[in-house]
């Protein structure tokens, strides 16, 4: 009976891996593309992003991908399922751009974002400064199983991407109830303090 069980565990466990798979946001507005993660922790498998921008009095593009940017930092807002907000650096003969992005859950698996680039790129002999706000929306999508394959077939992320495990953040987490009732008991402590003083 005791084997029984176990062997339903591991099948169950071995089947829980194998449904376990990729995610992808697709961005429209000022930035536009997809992004690629793992549905289990957010890590990001591949992005190909391409964003425009002020510089100036022009209007620039540049495209963020694995062969011109690397991802230097992560997290996110979601742990149970979501877009990872990340920061990466971008790259080219013309351009050294940092970049920036933030999701916000409005509903419905559309996100809006936020992001924020800056830097410099070259406009004629010149490198000029950028730092632009963009904004847009990204919506929840499912990926070509050809590029699945090709994900999977090289560890699960495209060749020029690093792995960036996503810092999970709340900042409107609620309390817990001992720590508002440690702090209850500190501001009675306080109060009692201060009136002592007064007498």
């Amino acid at each position: 009976m005791i084997k029984k069980v176990i062997a339903l565990a591991a099948t169950a466990f071995l089947s829980l891996n194998a449904n376990a798979g990729y995610v992808q946001y697709n961005l429209t507005g000022q930035v536009s593309g997809y992004v690629i993660q793992h549905d289990d922790n957010g890590t990001i498998a591949d992005f190909d992003l391409a964003a425009w921008f002020a510089v100036g009095d022009t209007t620039q593009f540049f495209r963020y991908t694995g062969a011109s940017s690397a991802i230097i930092n992560a997290g996110t807002s979601f742990p149970y399922g979501g877009p990872t907000d990340f920061f990466m650096m971008g790259y080219s003969e013309s351009a050294s751009l940092d970049f920036h992005v933030r999701y916000q859950n409005i509903g419905n698996d559309i996100y809006q974002y936020t992001a924020h680039t800056n830097g410099g790129f070259k406009v004629g002999q010149d490198m000029e400064e950028v730092d632009s706000m963009l904004y847009g929306v990204a919506s929840k999508g499912t990926v070509d199983p050809q590029k699945v394959a090709i994900l999977d077939e090289s560890g699960g992320r495209a060749p020029d991407v690093i792995t960036v495990l996503p810092v999970v953040f709340n900042p409107q987490k609620v309390p817990e109830p001992a720590s508002l009732a440690l702090f209850g008991i500190a501001a009675l402590g306080m109060a009692a303090h201060r009136r002592r003083k007064a007498v």
